[in-house]
């Protein structure tokens, strides 16, 4: 979409610029939790599975308008069990497992609607700030990414955080849908 406004493609610089300042505006607000970029990797190549080095949560969120672009978070399990945590009381943090007691199911429930959201959030705040406040936006519902990363073309922005000691890493993808 070109309306005369808005490019149908993001600049890379301005883009992870963007996002750096984005993601610890959001983990504040929403987690209390300090997220502060690191200028080294954590030791994840971009062509590489997060879940290979650390123990990952992965969820991502399709923009639609006004670009098309995937927004993909990868986490460490104890950052989204900390975040879960955080915005739900820290009740019970037992994984999801089959056979699970209730509190066991309901905190797993928690820990996906606190990351999914927090990720909504953040999608938001980036199309904000990078196109300007007032902009209208589309956003697909956030979801779990499994495997290997279903948008094999190259990152437009990639930047990694130190969420209290904890990984994340948020990478920004172009996507064109096939209808």
């Amino acid at each position: 979409m070109n309306d005369g406004k808005h490019s149908t493609v993001l600049d890379p610089e301005k883009a992870a610029l963007v996002l750096t300042q984005a993601i610890p505006s959001v983990f504040a607000e929403m987690t209390f939790m300090d997220a502060m970029p690191v200028a080294s990797s954590w030791g994840v190549a971009e062509s590489e599975d997060p879940a290979d080095i650390f123990a990952a949560v992965r969820i991502a969120i399709d923009m639609l308008m006004p670009v098309s672009c995937r927004l993909e978070l990868s986490m460490s399990s104890e950052l989204a069990d900390n975040i879960a945590d955080t915005l739900y009381g820290g009740a019970e943090t037992e994984s999801f497992a089959v056979g699970a007691t209730p509190a066991a199911i309901a905190a797993d429930q928690s820990r996906a609607d606190s990351t999914l959201e927090l990720l909504n959030v953040l999608a938001g705040s980036f199309l904000s700030a990078y196109f300007g406040a007032g902009t209208p936006f589309k956003l697909e519902l956030p979801f779990f990414l499994f495997g290997a990363s279903e948008v094999p073309d190259p990152s437009i922005a990639r930047v990694e955080f130190n969420v209290e000691g904890l990984p994340a890493i948020v990478t920004l993808r172009s996507i064109r849908y096939r209808y």
